[in-house]
């Protein structure tokens, strides 16, 4: 009812100012408003249209009868009726025909505006106006037609967007469902109520924000929902945003299917939850072993060090993460009796290469480190080694050592004997070996017992090591017995057990009477067996023995 009043409004204001005002005012005040009404249509109010279009036709009809009774005076009641339905019918085409249909209809109704005019024939001033009349016409229908053309290929561009996007999307305007992508309809099914497969809290959510989007104008944070659809239950990633669509306001509802998504990030959640136990319960193990045990990347700088491994090298008061390999070895060389031996020897050894162990000593202890190659890095394992070092050294010397006296044992003592013999051989100089006998040991035992004869055991082998050169070499042959290597002639070695004789003779014991040694010393000769020239020594100490003891004798050759 509105337009109809309107447009009565204009037409009476505008027949009442055709008898006031002159005709080529009145002309260019009726092609004023039009041209005003024309942008109103087509520019600001583009989205109102149709309700323009109510009131456009009843105006244009009123201002084309003014235009064509100022032109035309005589034009007759046919051609004033028509002319206008036509000019309705132009800008019909304009706004939903072809562009064809519109040329047509501009040359139907320009030459129904010439062809009276040309036929009574056309004066300077009537031509003029209707070149006017027509230049605008065509001009305003020929833009609303690329206008309009161009809105309708937006809005298919559009369409055809939301149509292959692998989202679905839902356009909803006043609660209703305008349009739906085939992917929402593959994922959820009927779309008229899509609010409906979601649960209570997020259709609440989702409708709360329908109501309020055309003020917000701003999209709704994305969030995921469980929706059922065909059966299935789906986990969908679900936004709204505003947007026009047909060139009316609208939200847009996009639902993504991500369910297999987040069964990945699941399994990757719990995987990594194992993971994270593992880790956990093998740093548990690591802090219950005794050796230090270090994890490096493939760089060799520090990943994972255990309590151990700190207490073990020294390092408690050193940050350990990250710590580089290169920091690692200038830190342990602080502690090294010779830093730059120690840092030459550790970084000398291929790391990963076969795990072999490799000892370094510092200052208070003895280190083993055994590494061993994982792929993307190394394991490192350190060993305090201090306590089974000093333990295989104490074996050591126990193998070579007579636990009584403190001297070397037959088994030292015949290795001491073929180095000297060896020795002998290249440089060509004597060598002589000597046995001696504590005379009457067994009566000692016998009356004083085995403590006693124990002292007198150790007492003469201080006696033996307090005599011997530094060539010299000295031990136990077993039970009473002990000998000597003595390299150098005959000669030298006779006065050695002399004097070992007469300081053992000097021994003076508490309780005992003195304690007297019997010797028996031989050249080896350089082709001579040792076997055999022991022989002889010992056969010299048994002449010393039957010869009344307490003597030296010395071996033929």
């Amino acid at each position: 009812m509105l337009p109809l009043v309107v447009t009565a409004l204009v037409g009476i204001l505008l027949m009442f100012a055709s008898g006031v005002i002159p005709s080529v005012t009145r002309l260019a005040v009726a092609l004023a408003i039009s041209c005003v009404l024309a942008t109103l249509m087509f520019v600001v109010n583009w989205e109102r249209l149709p309700k323009w279009l109510e009131v456009g036709p009843p105006l244009g009809y009123i201002l084309v009868l003014v235009w064509i009774r100022e032109l035309s005076p005589d034009y007759d009641l046919a051609t004033m009726t028509v002319s206008p339905l036509l000019l309705f019918a132009l800008f019909g085409v304009a706004l939903h025909g072809t562009r064809s249909e519109l040329v047509f209809v501009l040359v139907v109704v320009t030459a129904l505006l010439w062809g009276p005019g040309l036929v009574r024939g056309i004066d300077t001033h009537d031509a003029v106006y209707k070149t006017i009349v027509t230049a605008v016409w065509s001009t305003l229908c020929l833009a609303a037609h690329a206008h309009v053309r161009a809105l309708h290929e937006s809005q298919d561009s559009q369409r055809r967007i939301l149509d292959v996007l692998a989202v679905g999307v839902a356009v909803i305007r006043e609660g209703a469902v305008v349009y739906a992508n085939p992917r929402l309809v593959k994922l959820v099914g009927d779309p008229r109520d899509p609010l409906s497969l979601f649960q209570d809290e997020h259709r609440s959510r989702l409708s709360e924000y329908l109501g309020t989007a055309a003020a917000q104008r701003s999209p709704l944070a994305p969030f995921d929902a469980r929706v059922r659809a065909s059966g299935e239950a789906l986990t969908v990633n679900v936004s709204m945003v505003p947007l026009a669509f047909d060139r009316a306001p609208a939200v847009a509802l996009m639902l993504r299917d991500v369910s297999s998504e987040r069964r990945v990030e699941e399994t990757e959640r719990q995987r990594h939850a194992v993971i994270a136990a593992e880790r956990r319960r093998m740093n548990q193990l690591l802090e219950c072993i005794d050796d230090g045990v270090a994890i490096l990347d493939w760089h060799r700088d520090l990943v994972y060090a255990n309590g151990a491994y700190k207490r073990v090298l020294g390092l408690e008061a050193v940050d350990l993460d990250g710590l580089s390999r290169e920091a690692l070895v200038a830190h342990l060389a602080l502690s090294a009796d010779d830093p730059e031996a120690f840092r030459t020897r550790f970084e000398a050894q291929d790391i990963g290469s076969n795990g072999a162990p490799m000892d370094f000593t510092l200052r208070d202890r003895v280190l083993r480190r055994i590494t061993y190659e994982i792929g993307e890095g190394y394991v490192v394992v350190w060993r305090d080694v201090t306590a089974e070092a000093h333990q295989r050294h104490l074996l050591e010397r126990q193998a070579v050592t007579d636990l009584l006296t403190g001297l070397p044992n037959r088994r030292a003592m015949e290795e001491v004997l073929a180095r000297e013999r060896a020795r002998a051989r290249r440089q060509g100089t004597p060598v002589c070996v000597a046995l001696f006998d504590l005379d009457h040991f067994k009566r000692i035992n016998d009356e004083h017992g085995h403590a006693c004869g124990d002292e007198v055991l150790r007492r003469v082998a201080v006696v033996l090591t307090s005599e011997a050169r530094t060539t010299d070499a000295v031990g136990r042959w077993g039970g009473e017995e002990l000998w000597a290597v003595l390299p150098g002639p005959l000669d030298g070695a006779t006065v050695f057990c002399e004097r070992v004789r007469v300081a053992i003779a000097n021994l003076a014991i508490d309780a005992l009477p003195a304690v007297t040694i019997s010797a028996g010393v031989a050249e080896i000769r350089p082709d001579e067996e040792t076997a055999v020239a022991l022989e002889r020594a010992d056969r010299s100490l048994y002449e010393a023995k039957r010869g009344g003891r307490n003597q030296v004798r010395t071996a033929t050759t």
